[in-house]
C-alpha cells in the first residue's frame, strides 16, 4: 500500500515538473490544487513555495523547491 502510495506521488512529480518544462510563463504554473483520480488525495502549492498535502483527510505541511525540471518537497 505504501510502495503504491510512493509510486502514485512521483507519477504526480513527474507530471508536473512536465508541465513546467513545457510552460514559458514568468509565473509558477504549480500553483494551485493538484488532486489524485478519485479526489481523496491533493496537493495545495503556494506562491510562497509552502505546500500542504491531503490523504484521507490527513494533513500535512512542507515547502518546495523548483530546480529546472525538478520539484522537492520537504516535509
Amino acid at each position: 500500500m505504501i510502495k503504491k502510495r510512493l509510486i502514485i506521488n512521483l507519477v504526480i512529480l513527474s507530471i508536473c515538473a512536465f508541465l513546467l518544462g513545457c510552460n514559458k510563463k514568468e509565473n509558477n504554473p504549480i500553483v494551485g490544487k493538484w488532486e489524485y483520480p478519485g479526489g481523496n488525495n491533493y496537493y495545495f502549492f503556494n506562491d510562497d513555495e509552502t505546500c500542504e498535502y491531503y490523504v484521507y483527510g490527513t494533513k500535512m505541511k512542507g515547502t518546495y523547491k523548483i530546480d529546472g525540471d525538478n520539484i522537492s518537497i520537504l516535509w
